[in-house]
């Protein structure tokens, strides 16, 4: 192999190796932003316990009709009686196609016991708007993903209904 057949070859590793962080053009930064956008609006509606509109918010595969809506309200707000949602960051969003992964911290407290974990929420794209996915497809890989910038207002969120104990006297 000449000096000359490896230029090329030389030239493809110093790109991949000097490759910068992902950005994003307008429509793909617009979708993103929107991204965010409901991704805040679906963890509102819990924290505000407005379960309706929580399942108007699910991607079409999962909304089944008039009767599915009532069961899953129902359960939801079941769970919701255990487990009061505090607040929530956004750390991390992947996309793939027409589906994104996006890492959420959240503050949870379930009685007495308050606690933060991380999560992965997959949305899809669909209709012009992106729905959100209650169950992990496996047919994803954390590889699938390609990490894109957080819009700097990622985490301002909509007026948080926290309710605080006062102490008794």
């Amino acid at each position: 192999m000449t000096f000359i057949s490896r230029v090329p070859l030389l030239a493809l590793l110093l790109l991949v190796s000097a490759a910068p962080t992902p950005t994003l053009g307008g429509e793909e930064l617009e979708s993103v932003s929107r991204l965010v956008e409901r991704v805040n609006a679906y963890f509102n509606t819990f924290q505000t316990r407005q379960y309706g509109d929580a399942y108007e918010m699910l991607a079409s595969e999962w909304r089944k009709g008039k009767d599915d809506r009532k069961e899953w309200i129902r359960n939801t707000k079941k769970m919701g009686k255990s487990i009061n949602i505090l607040g929530w960051k956004i750390g991390r969003i992947g996309l793939s196609g027409n589906i994104a992964k996006v890492r959420v911290e959240m503050t949870s407290k379930s009685g007495s016991d308050q606690s933060t974990e991380q999560e992965d929420h997959y949305w899809k794209w669909e209709n012009r708007d992106w729905y959100y996915i209650p169950v992990k497809d496996h047919r994803w890989s954390d590889e699938d993903f390609k990490e894109v910038p957080i819009p700097s207002d990622a985490n301002k969120k909509p007026t948080v209904n926290i309710q605080v104990e006062q102490p008794r006297k």
